[in-house]
């Protein structure tokens, strides 16, 4: 049985650099966490009338209660205050461009809003890949990517009626929800969400 080349039978319009590039892009691709996107769910209370809520405020530490020494390790995050101060700006940014303005005072809004941010292990599996590729690339040995993954969590309450009106969950690999921009573009991709289409 006669053996080919493979180069022989390769396309000459491929330039030798081709392949290697594509197998160092997929390896970034595999081993980079950061191109995910929040994940995010929302739900409404079908008794709440969204076109009549006009202002809002929020509640303290985003609704924690109890001694920060008692707060558990997955939800850590919430002890930091520039994670306050990151979510709270960006849900008055998202609210106010939709029409609500920020109550002086928690007992005249329409809406309180609650918020939290759980952190917990994850790890993701790449399997083998295996194959008799040119120029020596022939096998990728697989790949585990441990991270932290936060899951946020904000909730609109009716303040008159006293029940839960909305609640948007954003879930994504975001390096333990730190404050910065991560947090804040979690935060504007779950109040996309807001108000529910009718």
């Amino acid at each position: 049985m006669q053996c080919t080349d493979a180069s022989a039978i390769r396309p000459d319009r491929t330039p030798r650099w081709f392949l290697p590039a594509l197998m160092g892009a997929a390896t970034l691709a595999i081993v980079s966490p950061g191109c995910s996107r929040v994940a995010v769910e929302a739900t409404a209370d079908p008794r709440a009338n969204f076109s009549t809520y006009t202002s809002f405020a929020f509640l303290p530490r985003g609704g924690m209660t109890g001694p920060p020494a008692d707060v558990p390790r997955r939800l850590r995050a919430t002890l930091d205050p520039l994670y306050h101060a990151h979510v709270q700006e960006a849900v008055t940014r998202d609210l106010k461009a939709k029409g609500l303005v920020l109550a002086p005072d928690r007992d005249e809004a329409d809406l309180l809003i609650a918020y939290r941010t759980v952190v917990g292990n994850r790890t993701d599996i790449y399997p083998p890949i295996y194959g008799g590729g040119w120029y020596g690339y022939g096998a990728w040995p697989g790949y585990a990517h441990k991270y932290k993954e936060g899951t946020l969590v904000i909730e609109l309450i009716d303040r008159q009626g006293d029940y839960l009106a909305w609640r948007g969950v954003g879930v994504g690999a975001m390096r333990d929800m730190r404050p910065g921009e991560e947090l804040m573009a979690a935060v504007a991709e779950i109040m996309a969400q807001f108000p529910p289409a009718k």
